[in-house]
């Protein structure tokens, strides 16, 4: 499993590259996981996946849930 940590200054695109990222097809990703800070960050990115078409095998955590 790899992680990467992206940074960007504000407005920058890094949610639109994130969810490009997420959701381009991979025979060796089965599963990606996003983890966000907060329960409105989360239903952003929901949002922003259903408009980009959808993605299967995408989750999306809040930093609570890895703990817990």
């Amino acid at each position: 499993m790899s992680v990467e940590i992206y940074t960007a200054p504000a407005a920058s695109g890094k949610t639109q590259f994130a969810i490009e990222l997420a959701t381009a097809p991979s025979p060796s990703v089965q599963r990606v996981r996003v983890v966000v800070a907060s329960n409105g960050q989360a239903r952003m990115w929901k949002k922003r996946l259903a408009q980009a078409g959808g993605a299967l095998g995408v989750e999306v955590l809040i930093v609570d849930q890895l703990v817990t």
